[in-house]
């Protein structure tokens, strides 16, 4: 099985640490995934529990 080829599973996370900017709540859920080169850094993937508000950085 190649690299490319291999299975993704995408694991969310419950946090407090991000402020959803829509709503102003704290209850969101992410996850990281490498979206760009090997020795790019991740990218966080957020949404807002409350709101449904999503964002990534």
């Amino acid at each position: 099985m190649t690299r490319d080829a291999m299975p993704f599973s995408k694991q969310e996370a419950s946090t407090d640490m991000f402020k959803c900017g829509k709503c102003k709540q704290r209850k969101c859920t992410y996850y990281q995934m490498q979206t760009r080169s090997a020795h790019e850094p991740l990218t966080t993937f957020v949404s807002c529990v409350h709101c449904g508000n999503h964002w990534r950085f």
